[in-house]
């Protein structure tokens, strides 16, 4: 078994059955981006909530509050538990793969 550490989480990589592991430490870039990108894209949606209450006078929750996220084809879901970790406002993210030895490790 291997630790590691990226963004907040803590990974253990276990061997699966046929000595492989399905973790790509190469995407770490692509995984800070995407944890980056949604983070701004949910602030946005909030300060555009909250001109659009300010002008109508309205009083509504957070559009981030409560954001669910789905990492398709996840792997072995490092990108769905960091969403959950590190991106203020997801309420939960489901992380799905076809692969079922992705899934399995």
């Amino acid at each position: 078994m291997d630790d590691s550490f990226e963004g907040l989480c803590s990974l253990r990589a276990v061997k699966s059955k046929n000595g492989g592991v399905f973790f790509n430490g190469l995407q770490v870039l692509q995984r800070d981006l995407s944890v980056l990108c949604l983070t701004v894209h949910l602030q946005q949606q909030d300060e555009l909530l909250l001109a659009s209450s300010s002008t109508s006078g309205s009083t509504s929750a957070s559009a981030s509050g409560g954001a669910r996220g789905l990492d398709a084809m996840c792997g072995g879901g490092v990108r769905a538990v960091r969403y959950a970790l590190e991106v203020p406002g997801v309420e939960s993210c489901a992380a799905i793969d076809l692969d079922r030895d992705s899934v399995a490790t």
